[in-house]
C-alpha cells in the first residue's frame, strides 16, 4: 500500500489543515487523530503500524491534522469542536468525500459525533 502525498487545505480564516489519504476502497474511512498527530509520523507509531495500513486495504483512508498540532498549521489557537468539524468538512470537500464512515478514539469521538449530527446530509 502506497502512501499518498501530503496535501494542504486552506481554512477561511487562513489556516492550513494537513492531510493524507491512502488506498482506493469501497468506502471512505476518516481516522480522527486525538490531540496528538502527525499524518507523516502516525505510519510509524508502534500502536497504529499495522492497524493504518490495514484499515487502507479496504477503505480509501482519510487522515488529517488538527490545527495546531502536526503539519497544519501551528501558529493559531486550539481549536475548539466546532472549528474541529469546520475544519473536517473542509478535508472531506478536498478529497471529494460525501459519505465518510467516521473512526477514531479517544477525544476523536466528540468532534465525530457533532459532525455526524450537524451534518446529516453526509450519510455518515
Amino acid at each position: 500500500m502506497e502512501i499518498r502525498d501530503t496535501r494542504y487545505a486552506k481554512t477561511p480564516d487562513g489556516a492550513y489543515i494537513a492531510y493524507q489519504t491512502a488506498g482506493e476502497g469501497l468506502i471512505d474511512l476518516v481516522w480522527n487523530l486525538d490531540f496528538l498527530g502527525n499524518v507523516d509520523l502516525v505510519w510509524e507509531w508502534p500502536r497504529l503500524r499495522g492497524w493504518l495500513p490495514g484499515l487502507a486495504t479496504f477503505s480509501r483512508l482519510i487522515l488529517h491534522d488538527r490545527r495546531g498540532t502536526g503539519l497544519s498549521s501551528r501558529n493559531v489557537a486550539p481549536p475548539n469542536l466546532e472549528t474541529r468539524v469546520s475544519d473536517l468538512r473542509l478535508v472531506l470537500d478536498a478529497v471529494g468525500s460525501d459519505r465518510p464512515v467516521l473512526a477514531g478514539y479517544s477525544e476523536a469521538g466528540a468532534a465525530n459525533v457533532l459532525f455526524a449530527a450537524t451534518n446529516p446530509d453526509c450519510n455518515v
